[in-house]
């Protein structure tokens, strides 16, 4: 069997989250004792230029490597949480805000992993690309009418007919999102205002479990919609129908 190129950045993305992030948790863990042994060992010969030393940079291994992001969705928090370091080692700022109830995030893990990884990928790539000024604002949250709600913004150059390969990588990545997206029956939109592109994700939770209304009943609306072949009609908790 083999992957085209577009399966195979999708594979990649999700391996991600579950090897890298739980691997580097062990790794830390699996370490501690030995620096137990060293430290002690320091303090019964009293070199304390050399211990203090040491403890930096074990502390600053430990926040490279923690979580930073908690809100209880590995794939959210393992994504934001990497892409915030790349960020930082190419001097780009993080904006991060976070209102996430992970129960119910109404995606898999698998198609998460896609959008995340490919919108955040993007962003990276656009924001080293621009000389000064780089940022990336990202939002996700679940809101209160049930709805997944990513919204980013970042500094990227205005593409012109020399930059064509930029455009094809950059055209790969949304191809992947939007196909992701609409699977899930969201919409996916984008665009580019001077020298700052725009990305706003939706994706509605129809799983009756997480949702905070409870829908009473289905009606159909137009097949060209990008949001989804049945909207739900919400009555509020405590509520039946009349």
């Amino acid at each position: 069997m083999f992957l085209t190129g577009d399966e195979f950045r999708e594979n990649e993305n999700f391996c991600f989250a579950f090897r890298f992030f739980p691997r580097q948790n062990r790794r830390i863990i699996h370490d501690v004792k030995k620096h137990y042994f060293y430290i002690q060992e320091q303090i019964n010969k009293q070199h304390f230029d050399d211990l203090k030393n040491y403890t930096s940079t074990a502390i600053q291994s430990i926040e490279d490597n923690y979580a930073k992001y908690n809100t209880g969705n590995l794939v959210i928090d393992s994504f934001i949480t990497n892409y915030d370091n790349i960020a930082t080692k190419n001097n780009i700022a993080f904006y991060v805000r976070l209102n996430v109830d992970f129960n119910r995030v109404p995606t898999n893990d698998y198609d998460l992993c896609i959008i995340l990884g490919n919108l955040l990928d993007n962003c990276i790539a656009a924001c080293i690309k621009c000389n000064n000024s780089r940022y990336i604002n990202i939002s996700i949250e679940t809101t209160d009418n049930d709805k997944f709600v990513i919204h980013c913004e970042n500094r990227s150059p205005v593409i012109d007919s020399t930059a064509r390969q930029h455009s094809i990588d950059h055209g790969f990545g949304l191809s992947n999102i939007s196909h992701t997206v609409e699977k899930n029956n969201g919409f996916f939109v984008y665009q580019q205002k001077n020298d700052i592109f725009y990305t706003d994700i939706m994706i509605p939770i129809i799983d009756e479990s997480k949702r905070v209304f409870k829908s009473v009943n289905h009606i159909s609306v137009h097949p060209s919609s990008h949001i989804s072949r049945h909207t739900d009609i919400p009555v509020p908790p405590g509520r039946g129908r009349q």
